[in-house]
């Protein structure tokens, strides 16, 4: 999807009641550069980077996440359909249908993006992404 595209977008949701998310995404190289801003009643709370490449021996995405105040957090992303995208721990790599947590990304269209998040298998909590620029 992003490997031939030049891509920057802004894209916000409304995670729960009274908290917003903010994710603004760039080209870079094979991959996307990212930056994330979650808010809480007017305050941030959680704020970070992502740098993502594409992996032509695994044909999958490769992404890392760094919060502020947390661990990092590495991911393998990767397509299944034209439209829903699979995101799980890069330790889960070599079984993916065993990862204990996964996200999966339905583009509804070019400006809506709905992520399902797993946990053991079962749904946890559902975001819908609007793109706004």
């Amino acid at each position: 999807m992003f490997r031939s595209q030049v891509v920057i977008l802004t894209v916000f949701s409304n995670v729960a009641k009274d908290t917003t998310g903010l994710w603004i995404e760039t080209s870079y190289g094979t991959g996307l550069e990212g930056i994330y801003t979650f808010s809480s009643k007017g305050k941030t709370y959680l704020e970070g980077k992502e740098f993502a490449g594409y992996d032509k021996k695994l044909d999958k995405y490769i992404a890392s996440q760094m919060f502020k105040g947390r661990d990092i957090e590495i991911y393998a992303l990767w397509f299944s359909t034209k439209n829903k995208c699979m995101v799980i721990p890069f330790s889960d790599i070599s079984n993916p249908k065993e990862a204990h947590s996964r996200t999966e990304s339905t583009f509804i269209s070019p400006y809506v993006e709905i992520d399902t998040i797993f946990v053991n298998n079962k749904p946890v909590k559902t975001e819908t992404w609007t793109r706004v620029k």
